[in-house]
């Protein structure tokens, strides 16, 4: 891991939830929305499997809050939730097999994961660049295991530019290889 200086005068997205979210959401998106009466702050909570019970995200500015949605899917959609090899668990003890088998990236190729180990290194790629150090899974379209890869859940996300998780490119580092298209992209 390589850290810079470390600085705090970035700035994110800011949307109104008034106006920009709750008008358009879904009923059961609307449901997490509520008025904190104390403090008069719009906030919402979140519903998913890996979130704390009672997390809640409120305004700063009147209703203005800071973050992004990156997708919903159509519900037509089947999907199964893939884990991803590669995640980060800043807060566990003990090392996960990637961080201490150097021939880790064999595993993968010769696992389910292997035909699609160059959408896994393209999304270590965006991972590291939008500092998205949480990946845990990806999902998968049910009906075509040799789909693409969808990527959810970059919640903690676009961090501190300031400072480079460099294990987040351990898939790419490790295997060393990459889509040829991703690398034209990198040469501009």
């Amino acid at each position: 891991m390589v850290l810079t200086e470390s600085r705090t005068d970035y700035q994110s997205r800011k949307i109104l939830l008034t106006e920009e979210v709750i008008p358009v959401s879904s009923p059961k998106l609307a449901e997490t929305f509520y008025t904190n009466e104390r403090s008069e702050q719009d906030c919402l909570h979140a519903r998913c499997r890996r979130c704390k019970s009672g997390r809640i995200s409120c305004s700063r500015e009147g209703d203005l809050m800071e973050g992004a949605v990156i997708m919903w899917l159509p519900e037509h959609l089947r999907v199964s939730e893939k884990s991803y090899v590669w995640q980060h668990y800043y807060k566990r003890k003990e090392l996960l097999q990637w961080e201490t088998d150097e021939n880790f990236c064999k595993v993968v190729l010769h696992s389910d994961q292997g035909k699609i180990i160059l959408d896994l290194i393209d999304m270590s790629v965006l991972d590291f660049l939008i500092q998205n150090a949480d990946r845990h899974h990806y999902l998968q379209d049910t009906r075509d295991p040799n789909a693409s890869i969808i990527l959810v859940d970059q919640g903690k996300s676009f961090g501190n530019p300031y400072v480079d998780y460099m294990d987040i490119l351990a898939s790419l580092l490790q295997c060393c290889r990459i889509r040829a298209a991703t690398r034209a992209r990198w040469s501009c």
